[in-house]
């Protein structure tokens, strides 16, 4: 898979808007390159970035994702994407999947592709559950007893 093909958020992020709640402790693992403090500067929007973890924080800072300016100094991809969760109503794993193209970071798209797509499918799944389960406890007529009166 080149470059090009990885520019393209996949299908499933895009259309079904996957919160970050759903990367799986996996997926964490699999961003953990993110952390390290080689790194390469790249510039998204006319700012010259890390293309590491710092980099991330700072982009959605500069992008109005969140407000918090400590997250730059993070090393935790946990804790990025949790303040991050927490702090805009637009987190998803489709913009996750923009901005790690944004910092060029194809590397990491490839490595953590099948494993996100996996976590979302395992999300949906889960989603479409309880609302089976939400949906069937409203249907189930109340189990009180019949009452005869006889006169």
């Amino acid at each position: 898979m080149d470059n090009v093909d990885l520019e393209l958020t996949p299908d499933l992020l895009e259309q079904q808007q996957i919160p970050l709640s759903a990367i799986s402790q996996t997926l964490l693992l699999l961003l953990k390159p993110l952390e390290d403090a080689t790194t390469r500067i790249v510039t998204v929007d006319g700012v010259e970035l890390l293309d590491n973890l710092q980099g991330l924080a700072e982009l959605l800072i500069f992008k109005g994702c969140v407000t918090d300016w400590g997250l730059a100094g993070t090393a935790s991809v946990s804790a990025v994407l949790d303040t991050w969760g927490r702090q805009d109503q637009r987190a998803s794993c489709a913009v996750l999947w923009r901005l790690l193209v944004s910092l060029g970071r194809f590397d990491l798209l490839r490595s953590i592709r099948g494993r996100l797509l996996r976590d979302a499918e395992l999300y949906m799944q889960s989603e479409q559950r309880e609302r089976r389960r939400l949906r069937e406890a409203t249907q189930q007529p109340s189990a009180a007893p019949e009452r005869r009166f006889d006169v």
